[in-house]
């Protein structure tokens, strides 16, 4: 309910194929698609789920392996988009999503841009406050992302933020959405 109290739209499923009903709800076939870094989203098979619709998708995977600058063009791409698929680092009980991330785009398109922007989370993601979405990012998520994304931080060896100054750092910016300026 706080979520919604936030202006934001709510819905709670149990597994991923209720969850991949509810993105049919969401997603009109051929409208367009970008997506945020997240393993959340290949985890519960969203990805495949994406690919396989009926939609202007603008695939993440493919722009990586095209270069850097087909990435960053994608990135802003996501700002004119129908829909952008994300996750959260974390959520409040207060109904809150805290985020870190390298560049920004993310965040950014999570924020402002994109009409429709659908966040997905599971309940590992769930915490009691903002100092436990820090914590949770410190001992978790930053470690994990860097060691998938092969940067060499200390993090990496340590299995915990060092609040670094490598330049293969991800912890950059930070973002807390407590509500919406606009309903949904």
């Amino acid at each position: 309910q706080k979520i919604r109290d936030n202006n934001m739209e709510a819905h709670v499923v149990s597994s991923c194929q209720q969850l991949y009903e509810t993105l049919d709800k969401l997603i009109l076939d051929g409208s367009s698609v970008c997506i945020g870094g997240s393993m959340t989203l290949e985890e519960t098979g969203v990805l495949d789920y994406l690919r396989e619709r009926e939609i202007i998708f603008y695939d993440k995977e493919e722009a990586r392996r095209a270069g850097v600058s087909a990435l960053s063009d994608m990135n802003r791409q996501a700002f004119s988009v129908d829909n952008y698929v994300t996750s959260t680092n974390a959520i409040t009980k207060d109904g809150w999503l805290y985020n870190i991330d390298a560049n920004g785009n993310r965040v950014a398109a999570m924020m402002y841009g994109p009409k429709n922007v659908i966040v997905i989370c599971g309940r590992n993601k769930w915490v009691v406050n903002v100092e436990e979405a820090q914590q949770r990012i410190a001992e978790y998520a930053s470690p994990v992302n860097c060691t998938r994304l092969g940067r060499k931080t200390p993090c990496v060896h340590t299995g915990s933020c060092q609040d670094c100054d490598s330049p293969d750092r991800i912890c950059n910016m930070y973002t807390l959405i407590k509500k919406t300026p606009q309903k949904n």
